[in-house]
């Protein structure tokens, strides 16, 4: 695809948005570079020549060689100034813009494209392309323009001397289109399947150094699978390149010998012939063979500045599709919203239910249904639990209920309204979540907790969630602050929290936002019975008169909710209170019995 000038566009705004002089200064620097190559390389050996036949007094030659000296000096200040001060600093602010904007876009992206490959692919392609990409569109536009007209002034010169230099020189500019769109093809289609198997050796990459791998890693002989995978990708590698290295270095010899050899030879010919015939002087004589070079180099920069910023729409395409927020302006991406409201703009008094109708879902690429006509009611203040064995849908249930994937058919409703109706980041913020795989990052305690900064006024919030979560205990006791840095990802004096304590942590983070709904996701699963047991007392106390919801295998965890669903092959078979089910007797409660055995006999 070609890059388009609404994609030049796109790159000037958004390199002008990251550093407003990277433009004027991009250009003032290329303008220089093409000012020296022509007038050095080629228009002085003449006019040297010409001042010398036509008897020009010394005084001027001086006076223009001084000149041009003094102009040299600037250009290697400005030149070093620009490529080792200016342009490094500024290609951060580039990247620093474009990969924020990224982050935030991606927190946009549909939960369900995170099951896609492709995504990843993409998602790691914008990445790198996030700085070089940009300034390499910056550099071969400005450098396209200014070649352009080096080259026009170059063969306007030619002309004068002799028309059948410019013909030579249209011959070499023109036959090398026949292979480069090819040239080009080739090396962006050789990017592309490079990429899944660079994506798989960093993989390895990270599986090797990060701590949540690193236990499986030591104890197991995963180590040798992970090994045989980096050495495949690896060897894929190895063999993508050599294919198609081959074709490129074949094309690339081929614009060599017809660009660079042949154009040369007949270029020198024709020069000796018109000065053998007196056709020509010998200034221009020397012009021809010294402009040569600079000719051909001049057209090079041209056919490979045209092509480089053909296939750079290939990129662009896809890093705009990652940065709609900043340059489409997209209303209210930016917008922070604090309370859900309804689509039209009417604000909610305050939530009072859910429901579930008929809901429908299956994952991307499986035939089998993951959840089948899913109805339930869930009112305000009521404590939900949902049970079932490993697969039976409880988890997939609330993705749906969190609007994280979309059913397949069926509806949620909010306050009686279709949940379509809502802003759905508005939606999203009746909820505080704890998931199975609950995320710790290497910042402090509090930040963990509040997921910002920590500011004076929010000690108390975060004080009253850490002793309702229990971890102000072991804090106390292992003598930390919340602005203690957890892991060591960046700090060496970081904390290292066990598996309950990281839950308990999990744990404060949703009693933090104090949130409508708190959705608990196998809350004990990380702490032995009498933990659990103390947790639930104190998660059924603070939850009063707001709404949990929680899943759990344990279904001693269940008994005092006000409402149970078991769940199984993604189909609720049986739902009441504790009481109900066991008078019903059925895979409930032979579960409770067969779990209350195993707790006697350990």
């Amino acid at each position: 695809m070609t890059c388009s000038f609404r994609q030049i566009l796109f790159v000037f705004k958004l390199g002008y948005k990251a550093d407003k002089y990277r433009s004027l200064l991009c250009f003032l620097y290329h303008l220089w570079v093409t000012f020296v190559n022509l007038v050095f390389l080629t228009l002085l050996p003449r006019w040297l020549i010409v001042a010398y036949e036509q008897k020009i007094s010394w005084f001027r030659v001086l006076a223009v060689l001084l000149f041009l000296w003094i102009s040299q000096i600037g250009y290697s200040l400005y030149s070093n100034y620009y490529n080792q001060i200016f342009r490094p600093v500024s290609d951060e602010h580039i990247y620093h813009l474009i990969q924020k904007e990224i982050f935030f876009n991606s927190l946009s992206v549909p939960f369900s494209r995170l099951d896609e490959p492709e995504y990843y692919n993409d998602f790691m392609k914008a990445g790198r392309e996030a700085k070089g990409r940009i300034a390499s569109v910056m550099d071969q536009t400005f450098e396209l323009i200014l070649n352009f007209a080096a080259l026009f002034i170059l063969l306007y010169v030619m002309a004068r001397i002799h028309i059948g230099f410019v013909l030579i020189a249209l011959l070499a500019f023109f036959l090398p289109l026949l292979w480069k769109n090819r040239l080009n093809h080739l090396i962006f289609h050789g990017d592309m399947e490079a990429l899944k198997q660079e994506r798989k050796a960093e993989y390895v990459n990270r599986a090797f150094f990060l701590k949540q791998y690193s236990r499986e890693i030591k104890i197991s002989n995963i180590s040798k699978v992970l090994l045989k995978q980096f050495s495949d990708a690896m060897r894929n590698l190895r063999e993508i390149r050599r294919k198609y290295g081959f074709k490129i270095a074949l094309l690339q010899m081929l614009s060599f010998f017809f660009h660079d050899i042949l154009c040369y030879v007949l270029f020198v010919l024709l020069a000796v012939f018109l000065l053998y015939h007196q056709s020509i002087l010998l200034g221009d004589f020397v012009l021809a063979v010294t402009s040569l070079s600079v000719l051909t180099d001049r057209m090079n920069s041209c056919l490979n500045g045209f092509f480089l910023l053909r296939n750079a729409g290939n990129y662009l395409d896809n890093l705009e599709a990652f940065l709609p927020a900043s340059f489409h302006n997209v209303p209210g991406q930016n917008q922070k919203i604090t309370s859900y409201s309804h689509g039209c703009g009417h604000q909610e008094a305050e939530f009072s239910s859910l429901k579930l109708r008929g809901l429908t879902f299956r994952y991307n690429g499986c035939s089998q249904y993951a959840l089948k006509n899913i109805s339930l009611t869930i009112h305000k203040g009521q404590h939900i639990a949902l049970i079932g064995e490993n697969g039976a849908g409880k988890s997939t249930l609330i993705k749906l209920l969190l609007g994280l994937y979309d059913a397949a058919s069926g509806e949620i409703l909010l306050n009686n309204r279709l949940l379509s109706d809502y802003d759905k980041n508005s939606y999203q913020s009746l909820f505080s979540c704890v998931f199975q795989d609950y995320a710790v990052f290497g910042c402090s305690i509090g930040e963990n907790i509040l997921c910002r900064k920590i500011e004076e006024s929010d000690l108390p919030v975060l004080t009253d969630a850490l002793e309702k979560s229990g971890l102000s205990e072991d804090m106390k006791r292992m003598n930390l602050t919340v602005h203690d840095i957890v892991t060591k990802e960046f700090d060496e004096n970081g904390v290292i929290f066990s598996g309950g304590q990281l839950q308990k942590l999990a744990i404060a983070r949703a009693l933090a936002h104090d949130r409508e709904i708190l959705i608990m996701d196998e809350p004990s699963r990380a702490l032995d019975p009498l933990a659990e047991q103390n947790m639930f007392r104190r998660l059924n106390a603070l939850s009063k008169g707001k709404t949990l919801i929680y899943i759990t295998h344990r279904i001693s965890s269940a008994v005092t909710a006000d409402m149970i669903y078991f769940l199984e092959n993604g189909e609720i078979t049986e739902h009441g209170s504790h009481q109900e089910l066991m008078r019903l007797n059925g895979k409930y409660a032979r579960l409770y019995y067969m779990q209350a055995r195993s707790y006697k006999e350990n």
